[in-house]
């Protein structure tokens, strides 16, 4: 059982272990950095209202590092089953091509986020 007390050291962690073996999938590998940086400024000087908008996009972006990161590493064991090769390097590759979500670097008094690029709200009403 994990600690409230441990301050994220265990899903800062899991991501450094998820960035270091996924330098083959460099989309990955980013991911999850990214998900360390957001993980140590909501630990940090994020407000409350800052921890509890991003939740949810956080949430998912662990979700997606975590779940290609398990996709990779059943690929380099899968002697010859290549579809899992296959699903493996297509996630891979989807993410790092994906327009929708873009992920703002942290520099100087920035705080990380997580912003919809070319997304209207009204874009899917109808």
């Amino acid at each position: 059982m994990v600690h409230m007390t441990s301050r994220g050291a265990a899903l800062l962690a899991l991501l450094g272990e998820v960035a270091v073996d996924c330098s083959d999938a460099p989309a990955l590998a980013s991911l999850a950095r990214r998900c360390a940086e957001i993980a140590r400024h909501f630990l940090g000087s994020a407000s409350l209202d800052d921890r509890l908008a991003g939740s949810v996009a956080f949430a998912t972006m662990c979700a997606v590092a975590v779940a290609g990161w398990q996709l990779q590493r059943q690929a380099r064991f899968a002697d010859a089953d290549r579809a899992k090769t296959v699903v493996a390097r297509y996630f891979a590759q989807k993410l790092s091509e994906v327009t929708g979500v873009g992920l703002v670097t942290i520099e100087g008094n920035q705080k990380p986020a997580v912003r919809v690029r070319g997304a209207h709200p009204r874009a899917h009403r109808r």
